[in-house]
């Protein structure tokens, strides 16, 4: 009751009766408790919050929860996840809701089954209606399943489903067995995904993630290098634009196909899920369907019929790509060694392992892993490669220089591509323009679509320099703010210089904080995609002044 309406209603004298009021209060005479301050200051009798408190501990014990809608309103309680915290202390809190541990302890035990079994759980109709997806997946982060273990045995999708991984592996193991079947009776589709099969990783992967700076550094450099590839790859721009969109349509092809054998496998399992699912296989899909396509391919004649010009292109744009990066990175007034370096294990490692997958193909020789993808499979393809005299000395060398130097690396190019039949002509001014000038398009393409802030400020800093410079510069993730330092001056507008460093310092603060597991690392994420939009506004402000 507002103490204002007892002063009125009995005529005394306000200050006087707030003051004696205050003490029979205090001093336990009068049981119960004021809230608030001046004329709203409210009494509220002892009986009341006793009431209220039994009345809430029994709706919650009876039901395992209690939402805040119902504490605020029919209780008139107005922090109630602050006043359910501290009466209960073991209780969740959860979005809308605040929910009983005791409510989990099925939820736990059929989670546990689930994973045994190797499937897959709807955790819906194992906690109480009222409960919204976001409070469901909020529970399930809580099970000791996925909050004890550093790698849980299942996974969260679609906020309220357990895929256990167990499931997924024996996925894996049906879609491989399927995809075999599909090489073995469809040959032009087999064709069109060893040609393909890059674009396809580009167009639909989804295993990317900013975990680490290096990580996101590598996504860029393979979408931007395969997006060059496609420019180069047709005398046209336009035929440039249909290959990007075939790639894009075979993609949404395989997606239906994976889609659609998931869907009779498991008859039961909801769109999303079943969505969820093949997004998250995607590139170990396209690496079993190319498998079994390479492994008909090596097994028949179509290695004879294989068409020369597809990898020769790719091989020349590739070294093109290196060439300006190398120039780029010796004219760098910084320091150029990271770079050299970065250049030699990324797009340098490339071009060697693509040379001796070549040499093995034209040599007819079967290698034991293709792609090849580490240090030690290039040494054992080599080996293979043994008797190929004399190219397979030319590869030696070529692969010694990796650890030396790009420049040391490019001499040894020539007599690879002599043994291979290859010309590469070198890039003259104008050529060279037109390559800078494509790769200054795909950034700013890359970058209007992109939506992960660590990603964006690192194709950002590259297109600034792009555009700055007029050289193309090939940079690890860890060096991309030193790349910025190195623009200062560049920069038109001194306010937007120091715009972009406080975005870059909190894109690193953001992928130190997620690294390291802190909660905080959320918030984060949430601040650096509000001034996303600003940051690309300002990259493109001065982008527009430099061109």
């Amino acid at each position: 009751t507002p103490l204002h309406k007892i002063a009125q209603h009995f005529s005394f004298d306000e200050s006087l009766f707030y003051t004696v009021f205050n003490e029979l209060t205090q001093s336990g005479r009068i049981p119960g408790s004021l809230q608030g301050r001046g004329e709203s200051t409210e009494f509220v009798p002892m009986i009341f919050n006793e009431h209220r408190a039994t009345a809430i501990k029994q709706f919650f014990s009876q039901n395992g929860y209690i939402e805040y809608g119902t504490v605020q309103n029919q209780y008139q309680i107005s922090q109630p996840m602050k006043y359910l915290k501290s009466n209960f202390p073991e209780g969740i809190a959860l979005e809308s809701c605040f929910l009983s541990p005791n409510e989990i302890s099925l939820l736990e035990a059929s989670i546990e089954e689930t994973i045994e079994r190797g499937d897959w759980l709807n955790a819906v109709p194992l906690l109480p209606s009222p409960l919204t997806e976001g409070d469901i997946h909020g529970v399930l982060r809580e099970c000791k399943v996925f909050k004890e273990t550093k790698k849980p045995r299942a996974m969260l999708m679609c906020e309220v489903y357990v895929v256990s991984n167990d499931f997924l592996n024996k996925l894996l193991v049906d879609y491989e067995a399927q995809f075999k079947l599909w090489a073995e009776a469809d040959e032009s589709s087999r064709k069109e995904l060893i040609a393909s099969a890059d674009g396809l990783r580009l167009s639909t992967g989804s295993n990317a993630s900013a975990d680490d700076a290096e990580d996101d550094e590598e996504d860029l450099r393979r979408s931007k290098g395969k997006k060059n590839k496609r420019r180069k790859a047709k005398k046209k721009k336009s035929q440039g634009n249909t290959h990007n969109t075939d790639v894009q349509n075979l993609a949404e092809t395989y997606i239906e196909q994976n889609k659609a054998h998931l869907r009779e496998w498991q008859p039961e399992m909801p769109e999303c899920l079943v969505a969820a699912i093949v997004t998250q296989l995607n590139s170990r899909l396209v690496d079993l369907r190319e498998a079994a396509a390479k492994a008909i391919f090596m097994d028949s004649t179509e290695k004879k019929k294989f068409d020369t010009k597809d990898w020769q292109l790719e091989i020349q744009q590739l070294y093109y790509n290196i060439t300006q990066f190398h120039h780029a990175a010796s004219d760098f007034t910084g320091d150029s060694v990271p770079l050299d370096k970065h250049l030699l294990r990324t797009m340098c490692t490339d071009l060697a392992h693509s040379l001796i997958e070549v040499v093995a193909t034209q040599n007819f020789v079967k290698l034991d892993h293709s792609p090849i993808e580490t240090v030690k499979q290039r040494n054992l393809a080599l080996k293979k490669l043994a008797k190929c005299s004399p190219v397979h000395g030319h590869l030696v060398t070529m692969c010694g220089a990796l650890s030396k130097s790009s420049a040391e690396f490019l001499e040894t190019l020539d007599p690879v591509f002599d043994a291979l039949g290859m010309r590469i002509k070198p890039l003259d001014k104008k050529a060279e323009r037109k390559l800078v000038t494509a790769h200054k398009e795909a950034l700013k393409a890359q970058l209007d679509a992109e939506s992960n802030p660590a990603n964006a400020f690192h194709l950002g800093v590259m297109l600034l320099y792009v555009s700055k410079i007029g050289q193309m510069l090939h940079v690890p993730g860890k060096m991309i703010v030193d790349v910025l330092q190195e623009l200062n001056s560049k920069v038109s507008d001194s306010k937007h210089f120091i715009e972009m460093i406080r975005f870059g310092d909190q894109v690193k603060e953001y992928l130190t904080a997620k690294i390291k597991k802190q909660e905080k690392h959320e918030e984060l994420f949430v601040a650096l995609t509000e001034a996303l939009p600003n940051f690309k506004q300002v990259v493109h402000s001065q982008t527009t002044e430099s061109a």
